[in-house]
């Protein structure tokens, strides 16, 4: 889950926060799964690592990559804590959601997301 130290309260109005984590076991946790961000207010994902390592030195931490035709931002790809999605690029659908692989090291998880109008 989000730690305090991670997200910062309050967040910019704007700004869905995903916490990227390990368990106990080593696999990879997303927090919230699946995000939601809503057009209508120009929301973006912000992701967080939760690693305890100096980000700067030990980039990337993570690897974020959608579809290349079945995104819902402009970019397809984001690897660093603190990585910003942009605003939506595509119609709200509280149907639809989009896949994305996340990949810590040689792990990967596969979470969703979407958009709302």
């Amino acid at each position: 889950m989000a730690t305090p130290s991670l997200v910062k309260a309050p967040l910019p109005r704007g700004i869905v926060a995903v916490v990227i984590e390990l368990d106990a076991n080593g696999n990879i946790v997303v927090e919230p799964d699946p995000f939601w961000v809503r057009k209508s207010a120009d929301q973006e994902v912000k992701w967080f690592c939760s690693g305890g390592h100096d980000h700067k030195a030990n980039k990337p931490c993570f690897t974020v990559d959608f579809d290349t035709k079945d995104k819902p931002f402009d970019e397809k790809h984001f690897e660093h804590h603190r990585a910003h999605s942009g605003c939506a690029t595509v119609e709200g659908d509280k149907n639809k959601k989009y896949k994305y692989t996340v990949k810590v090291g040689d792990k990967t998880l596969d979470p969703t997301g979407g958009v709302e109008p």
